[in-house]
């Protein structure tokens, strides 16, 4: 992809589905934008992506809202700049892009993770009704780990098997929503031990 010389403005890369949009500026940096299945209503969730692939900004929502949270962005015009990454093969578009931005593939149903990453499942905890003395909660509530997760799929080169809980500082993981299921990526380096139970 080839920009003009504005290459902080954002443009649109995918076509067609206005519920799943795709927008990139000529940093690398790159904003999606997708609406998922709620019980009543749709659920817009709407974030901003570095070009070092870290979550710097995001809301979800309802469309406007989303769509209020991207009106801070410089949008531009794609009439303006040439696609060099997008091509056509038997009637269907696709996009080329660098090996280090594909974390995984789905085979028979299943993702596996590719590359140095580990995808995990997040690890809930159910807290029992005055469980926690300093809290005033009324019901049980549920509180989801950010310093440890179960493994997926990867980090085979570390031994780590599926189910294995790993450990790893928060900074470094990236979360995310595949097929309405929510995952955490680390890179495999970035793992700092693994526990024997949650």
């Amino acid at each position: 992809m080839t920009f003009g010389s504005d290459s902080g403005q954002f443009m649109l890369t995918t076509k067609g589905d206005e519920r799943m949009r795709t927008y990139i500026n000529g940093k690398g940096d790159k904003i999606e934008i997708c609406s998922l299945p709620g019980k009543i209503s749709p659920i817009w969730v709407g974030y901003l992506i570095n070009k070092f692939n870290q979550h710097i900004d995001g809301v979800q929502g309802s469309e406007s809202e989303v769509e209020r949270w991207l009106s801070q962005f410089p949008i531009g015009k794609t009439d303006r700049y040439t696609f060099n990454n997008l091509f056509s093969y038997n009637g269907k578009d696709y996009w080329k892009c660098d090996p280090s931005d594909i974390y995984a593939k789905k085979v028979k149903g299943h993702l596996v993770a590719i590359g140095e990453k580990v995808i995990c499942n997040p690890i809930d905890q159910k807290v029992p009704k005055g469980a926690l003395p300093n809290v005033l909660h009324d019901k049980d509530i549920k509180v989801r780990f950010q310093d440890r997760a179960k493994v997926l799929t990867g980090g085979n080169d570390k031994g780590f098997k599926r189910t294995t809980i790993v450990s790893f500082d928060p900074r470094y993981l990236e979360r995310y929503s595949f097929y309405n299921k929510d995952y955490y990526i680390i890179n495999q380096n970035r793992v700092l031990g693994t526990w024997a139970k949650a």
